[in-house]
C-alpha cells in the first residue's frame, strides 16, 4: 500500500514539477523580453517589480539616504489605517479602493534632501502651504474629535489618539488633516525640506492598464508589481551577514562584532550571524560604557524610506476626506462600509483611485463589527439566497458564523474550528 501510495505520489510530483518549469519558463521569455529582466536573479516579487522600474522607467536619480535621516524620516513611515466607528449596522454598501498605494505613487514623491531646518524662529515662520518634505512636530488632538486621523506608534502598535504628542510625519499629510477642520493645532519642531518628483508615473499606468484590461495569471502578475514595488524603498539599512566560523574567529567577533545568533554545528565550527549599519551613537555608547572596540560593516541597502512614508500617508490621505463623513460605519487601509452610497456615487469606477462597489449594488442587510479585522455581514444575492461573510483576524475566512458574532457580541465565548 505505501509503495503504490509513493508511486504515485511521485507521478503528481513529476507532473507538478513539469508544469511549474513550464510556467517559469514562459514567466521568463516575458519578463526579459518585454522588460529585459532574468526572472533568476530575482529572489521575490519585490525584487522583479524593482529590477523592472530600474531597468525600464526610472528616469530620475533616487539617492539613498545617510543613516540619521533614514532614522529621522522612518518615524513618519506608517500602514494603513482600520477603524471601528459603530458596532451594530443595517442598510450598508462595501466599496474599495482601486489600488490605492499605485494610486499613491502617482503623486509627487520626495527625491532628495535640500535643508533640515532646527531653528526655532524660522520655524515659527515656515510657510507650511509652500513645504515639501517632513515635519517633526507637536501635535494636539481635541477629545472631542470622534475620528482622529494622525497615526503615533504607541507600545508596538498604530494608534490614531487625541491628546498631545511629538510626532513625525510626511508634510501633506499635515496640510491633509489640518484641511478637515477638525481642530487639530500643530508646533513645528524640526523641518527637513526634499525637492520633489513623479517619479513612478510610467511604471504605475503600464502595470495598472495590463491589470484592467487583463485576466488570470497577466493580471495577477501586474497586480504583483504594482503593489511590490514601494515596499523595497522601506527596507530597513540593518542587515545580517551570516558566516561559518571556527571557535577562535568566533571568540574575536564576539568581542569586535554585534552578534544576532551563533548556531552551533560541531566541535569547530559555528554559524555566526553578525548585524550590519549598526547605529554609530549605540556603537559608540556601548563601547564608552564597557570599555570595548566593537565596530559595524556599512553594507549599502538600496532603500529610501522617505519615498514608501510619502506613499502610504498619500494613501491616508485620500482615505480620511471619506473617513471622516458620518455614514462611514467602518473603515480599513482601503476600503469602507457605509449606510450612505450617494457620496461616493461620482466616485464608482474602474479608474485608480476611485472606489468599485464589492457586492455589485446588492445592499448589506446586516453586519457587525466587534474591533479591527473582526466582523460579520450578511446581504441577499440575486436569487434572494441569504449570504454570510465574516472576517476574523487569526481565523479561516468565512469560518465563523453570523451568530458567533452575535454571541460574541454579548459577551459569550465561542469555540472556533479553523479548518485545520
Amino acid at each position: 500500500m505505501i509503495k503504490k501510495l509513493l508511486k504515485t505520489f511521485k507521478h503528481y510530483a513529476k507532473q507538478d514539477t513539469i508544469s511549474l518549469v513550464k510556467a517559469l519558463a514562459v514567466a521568463q521569455f516575458k519578463y526579459f523580453n518585454e522588460y529585459h529582466v532574468d526572472i533568476t536573479d530575482c529572489l521575490s516579487a519585490s525584487n522583479l517589480a524593482m529590477k523592472i522600474f530600474r531597468t525600464n522607467f526610472m528616469d530620475i536619480n533616487i539617492p539613498i539616504l545617510k543613516q540619521t535621516e533614514d532614522r529621522f524620516i522612518r518615524d513618519s513611515y506608517y500602514g494603513g489605517a482600520t477603524d471601528v466607528y459603530k458596532a451594530v449596522c443595517e442598510k450598508l454598501h462595501y466599496i474599495d479602493v482601486n489600488s490605492l498605494y499605485p494610486f499613491g505613487m502617482l503623486k509627487e514623491m520626495p527625491i532628495k534632501l535640500l535643508e533640515i531646518i532646527t531653528d526655532s524662529k524660522i520655524l515659527k515662520d515656515l510657510k507650511l502651504k509652500e513645504f515639501f518634505g517632513f515635519l517633526k512636530v507637536e501635535v494636539y488632538c481635541p477629545s472631542s474629535v470622534k475620528k482622529p486621523m494622525l497615526p503615533v506608534k504607541h507600545e508596538g502598535k498604530t494608534i490614531f489618539p487625541t491628546g498631545r504628542w511629538i510626532g513625525t510625519y510626511f508634510s501633506e499629510e499635515i496640510k491633509a488633516v489640518l484641511s478637515l477642520n477638525l481642530g487639530y493645532e500643530i508646533r513645528i519642531i524640526e523641518a527637513h525640506s526634499y525637492s520633489k518628483g513623479n517619479i513612478f508615473k510610467k511604471f504605475v499606468e503600464h502595470f495598472y492598464q495590463i491589470k484592467k484590461t487583463s485576466k488570470g495569471d497577466i493580471k495577477f502578475l501586474a497586480k504583483l508589481c504594482l503593489n511590490s514595488l514601494y515596499g523595497m524603498f522601506g527596507r530597513k539599512q540593518e542587515v545580517f551577514q551570516v558566516f561559518v566560523v571556527d571557535e577562535d574567529t568566533l571568540h574575536n567577533l564576539v568581542h569586535t562584532k554585534i552578534i544576532k545568533n551563533v548556531v552551533f554545528i560541531d566541535e569547530d565550527l559555528f554559524l555566526v550571524s553578525i548585524a550590519t549599519n549598526v547605529n554609530n551613537d549605540i556603537l559608540r555608547d556601548l563601547n564608552l560604557s564597557i570599555d570595548s572596540e566593537y565596530t559595524s560593516t556599512e553594507t549599502i541597502v538600496k532603500s529610501n524610506v522617505a519615498i514608501a512614508s510619502a506613499v502610504t500617508a498619500y494613501g491616508r490621505i485620500l482615505m480620511m476626506k471619506h473617513k471622516v463623513l458620518d455614514c462611514v460605519v467602518y473603515s480599513d487601509t482601503d476600503s469602507l462600509f457605509t449606510t450612505d452610497l450617494e457620496p461616493f456615487i461620482h466616485l464608482l469606477s474602474d479608474n485608480l483611485g476611485d472606489f468599485k462597489d464589492e457586492l455589485n449594488g446588492l445592499v448589506i442587510s446586516k453586519a457587525i463589527f466587534l474591533g479591527i479585522k473582526q466582523y460579520v455581514y450578511q446581504y441577499f444575492d440575486k436569487d434572494n439566497e441569504l449570504i454570510s461573510k465574516s472576517v476574523f483576524a487569526g481565523v479561516k475566512r468565512n469560518t465563523l458564523a453570523f451568530e458567533d458574532y452575535e454571541n460574541m457580541l454579548k459577551g459569550k465565548e465561542i469555540k472556533v474550528n479553523n479548518g485545520n
